[in-house]
């Protein structure tokens, strides 16, 4: 059963007579075969191997492999080997890292000389690959500041009843990305703020999950359950999903997407329990803008 997938590459090859017991081998080229027509990987930064198989090995075999134009990958020997004996051989692919952005998918296609093609074989194949978000990497970029309610006409006091630190919060960025960004404990809470701050000024929020428990707002919202307190009780903070209501001002359009300056507006509302906390000259419940802004780089 060991060679049972390179006897398959062989069938056609292998006439039987209705009056004898044996079979007669009769290839006419080396059966040679990719041992997928396609195949998805995790590109976590090591080489991707493709395995090709032929289906006779009487002799050393140098098969060229040829790599479609336009992906990000390179082949690191443009020809496998295989030696006298070898039923496979193996196809690397490399990849810089650096250049990818994370949940995009990204394609190669592969292909030897036709010649060489097992009957029941390809000659062709594709592949795909992605750098997973939970695969991400963060390291410490910078500091992000709350500084209160800068854009709104209905004006709040949490921010002048918290303390610096619990207002300033470290802003990372995702290894080999310029704008894949986490504000770790966002809002001094144990929850952390994933995000991409595109370079065309679009913010995507990315974690936590959406949360419909706002006992004050039946829409959709992100929760954040901090450790700071108002007048003496701790509060939560309840920002709004829709992404129309997430707005970053002063962001850069290359490189690093947030810099010195950038501010990034929620739309917010703020609760003790299930009561909420009023805004100023105001009895309603009204949720509005409160502003972040980043204030030193590391």
């Amino acid at each position: 059963m060991k060679y049972l997938k390179y006897l398959i590459l062989l069938l056609p090859f292998l006439i039987y007579s209705c009056g004898q017991d044996s079979f007669e081998y009769l290839p006419d080229n080396e059966c040679v075969s990719f041992a997928d027509v396609t195949e998805s990987y995790i590109l976590d930064g090591n080489n991707l191997e493709i395995e090709i198989v032929r289906g006779t090995a009487v002799s050393v075999l140098n098969l060229n492999i040829s790599l479609a134009e336009g992906s990000i990958f390179s082949l690191v020997d443009g020809s496998v080997t295989f030696e006298a004996g070898e039923y496979t051989a193996k196809v690397l692919l490399t990849y810089d890292q650096t250049d990818l952005v994370p949940g995009v998918e990204y394609s190669f296609n592969l292909s030897f000389d036709e010649s060489l093609r097992s009957p029941a074989g390809t000659s062709a194949y594709v592949g795909n690959g992605v750098l997973p978000l939970d695969m991400l990497e963060y390291e410490d970029y910078g500091i992000i500041e709350f500084i209160g309610p800068t854009s709104s006409n209905y004006l709040s006091d949490v921010v002048d009843n918290m303390t610096v630190e619990e207002k300033r919060y470290t802003l990372q960025v995702a290894k080999n990305t310029t704008t894949y960004y986490r504000i770790k404990n966002f809002f001094s809470s144990p929850t952390d703020l994933d995000f991409i701050l595109s370079n065309d000024g679009t913010v995507t929020v990315l974690a936590p999950e959406t949360s419909w428990d706002c006992p004050v707002y039946q829409g959709e919202t992100y929760c954040f359950a901090t450790t700071a307190s108002y007048k003496g009780e701790n509060f939560t903070v309840w920002f709004d999903a829709d992404p129309s209501c997430i707005t970053p001002y002063d962001w850069s359009p290359a490189g690093y997407s947030a810099t010195i300056g950038t501010t990034i507006d929620f739309d917010a509302i703020f609760t003790i329990g299930s009561d909420y906390i009023p805004r100023t000259d105001s009895d309603n419940m009204w949720h509005a803008y409160e502003t972040f802004e980043v204030i030193s780089l590391f």
